[in-house]
């Protein structure tokens, strides 16, 4: 008795609709990423009104700071530009780079800005990541009437502006303001298609964080000398 062999399936069944569902569902969570990630800078980013002329500048970070205080005190729109001292990191301390204040002040110089105008404010007795805001207090503190604006990072403008309410007292908030200044590296606002940017955003997303949980980090000045790296280089 012959067995009948069993029915070859049919053709596979597309389901172009199905397909089609599939590709919306995927661009329309690939453009709330893109939203997402877009308004994500703003966690790390303040943008502040500023004014139209101001006492001082406090020249601590930001990309073309210093022609842009350059252009401030051309035009009149600030009277002075103050250079906080920092820690120097381990190639100041061996004199291989010049300490940041000194080499902020011979790039002013050489931008047309005169000499009595730039004035450096430091502590021996200060430390600390926050040291700027503190030699900034101790400058509005000798000048009651004045207004300051902060030079800063773009992405690490509501750092600074945490640190300013943190060290500041409340009578001296008012008087200064922050200027984020953004960087021409790449796009803060598609921050993630450049490693740069990606770098700086979560530097400045976990520097953040760490001030908002932990403080201000201490900032100890270094003990590291050259002898003692020799030694360690010989200490098997």
């Amino acid at each position: 008795m012959a067995v009948d062999s069993p029915p070859s399936p049919g053709p596979i069944a597309h389901h172009p609709r199905r397909r089609r569902q599939f590709w919306i569902v995927v661009v329309l969570l690939a453009g709330l990423a893109s939203l997402i990630l877009r308004y994500s800078s703003s966690l790390v980013i303040v943008d502040e009104r500023l004014p139209a002329q101001v006492d001082a500048i406090l020249l601590y970070d930001g990309d073309q700071r210093h022609a842009i205080a350059a252009d401030w005190l051309a035009s009149g729109r600030c009277n002075a530009i103050l250079l906080p001292r920092r820690l120097p990191d381990r190639n100041q301390t061996l004199g291989i780079l010049e300490p940041f204040d000194v080499y902020s002040r011979q790039t002013l110089i050489q931008l047309g800005v005169p000499e009595n105008a730039i004035e450096t404010l430091d502590n021996h007795d200060q430390f600390g990541e926050w040291k700027y805001v503190r030699l900034l207090r101790t400058w509005l503190e000798q000048h009651p009437e004045a207004t300051a604006v902060v030079f800063c990072d773009r992405f690490h403008s509501r750092e600074t502006r945490y640190a300013i309410r943190h060290v500041l007292p409340a009578n001296q908030r008012h008087r200064v303001q922050v200027y984020a200044l953004p960087s021409r590296s790449y796009d803060e606002q598609r921050w993630w298609r450049s490693r740069r940017g990606a770098v700086d955003y979560f530097n400045a997303l976990i520097g953040l964080m760490y001030a908002s949980c932990v403080g201000e980090d201490p900032d100890q000045p270094l003990t590291w000398n050259v002898d003692d790296f020799e030694w360690r280089l010989g200490d098997p």
